[in-house]
């Protein structure tokens, strides 16, 4: 948390970017991702890993 993406990341279904490459990862977007991935139709793209506990970050 408190890092910048490197990536967009999208919660599946419906799509939309949760955080955009650059945006500042919060606490509130680490437990919306928490939640898409406990969802048994939820799923979540651009992270590192599937269950969205690693998110690619901007290396400062």
């Amino acid at each position: 948390m408190g890092r910048l993406s490197a990536f967009a990341v999208t919660a599946c279904a419906p799509g939309v970017p949760v955080v955009l490459p650059v945006e500042v990862i919060t606490a509130q977007t680490v437990a919306f991702l928490a939640l898409v991935t406990a969802s048994p139709s939820g799923r979540v793209e651009g992270a590192a890993a599937a269950d969205a506990t690693l998110l690619r970050v901007v290396d400062e």
